[in-house]
């Protein structure tokens, strides 16, 4: 991470509890899930993202809040540079950190075109499938348009038994209104063809602040009327028990400040407010959805 981000500071889970107060909102989450925060990393040296693992072992016992933990890996280099790196953060960590270990990252939003889909990553896609890991995906609809959304409807019919969690409603162009079809036409692709293959998709509401820019700059009622298309087209187009809510902290933050998590729990409220969703169905996308999905028990 830059030192010139504006979210460049401690990111410990004290801090986490303190501008994030999910014991405050309506539906009280059990916990908090870490996903890694996009450490630089190069093929050649993994130690970041261990370092990053070591930092959040040490959290994971201090802190019975945190029920699971997805670390970064070098998806891109294969099944047996994956499974190495696998047992390197396992020998990184304590017997308790390793339990909440479910699943990888590796960001695709900023790699090249095809990247997702050379075989290499595709086995490596496989290996987690088989062994019951879950992969956080990244991709983005605004800056990369429809070319990335395309590669993951091929991905989907090449790898088997994996389970996808797309983070970001996979970043929309939400100031462009007009291009809200074309996102919308390829999410029903993508769910086609996931619900065609072996494969599981789960969504999660989040993200949606950084892609309005300056979002301090805009008022509530315009994010609200601008996100309602996208929530309604999730609920509608997919099993709600495949929905889940997160924050996006403390990407979040950089964009809204630090009172950005109760903006967004607030935000979300109302739009679900406006569609009508239940409260059976709200609570199950705020805990239990993340944690089926995530195998946390």
């Amino acid at each position: 991470m830059s030192e010139d981000l504006p979210i460049y500071y401690d990111h410990s889970y004290s801090v986490y509890e303190s501008e994030c107060p999910i014991k405050d909102t309506r539906f009280q989450p059990r916990g908090a899930i870490f996903i890694e925060a996009d450490v630089k990393t190069t093929d050649d040296d993994w130690q970041p993202a261990i370092d990053e693992y070591k930092m959040v072992a040490v959290e994971s016992t201090a802190n019975q809040g945190l029920v699971g933990i997805i670390p970064w890996a070098p998806l891109n280099l294969g099944r047996s540079d994956l499974e190495k790196f696998h047992l390197e953060i396992l020998a990184a960590g304590t017997p308790h950190s390793n339990s909440l270990v479910k699943g990888y990252r590796y960001l695709l939003q900023d790699k090249p075109d095809g990247a997702m889909l050379d075989e290499k990553f595709i086995d490596a896609l496989n290996w987690l499938g088989e062994k019951g890991l879950v992969f956080d995906l990244g991709i983005d609809f605004h800056r990369r348009g429809a070319k990335q959304l395309n590669e993951f409807i091929t991905l989907l019919g090449k790898c088997h038994n994996v389970r996808f969690m797309m983070n970001h409603f996979a970043k929309p162009d939400i100031g462009r209104e007009e291009s809200f079809e074309e996102w919308r036409i390829l999410m029903m692709r993508i769910i086609e063809a996931s619900e065609n293959s072996s494969n599981e998709l789960y969504f999660k509401f989040s993200g949606l602040f950084e892609e309005f820019g300056n979002v301090e700059n805009v008022d509530d009622i315009t994010i609200i009327n601008k996100s309602i298309p996208y929530f309604r087209f999730l609920l509608k187009a997919v099993d709600t028990k495949k929905l889940l809510w997160a924050s996006d902290w403390p990407v979040c933050s950089m964009v809204s400040g630090k009172a950005a998590f109760k903006r967004w729990s607030d935000i979300t409220e109302r739009i679900f407010d406006i569609l009508g969703v239940e409260d059976d169905i709200r609570e199950s996308i705020y805990g239990e959805n993340a944690l089926n999905g995530y195998n946390i028990k």
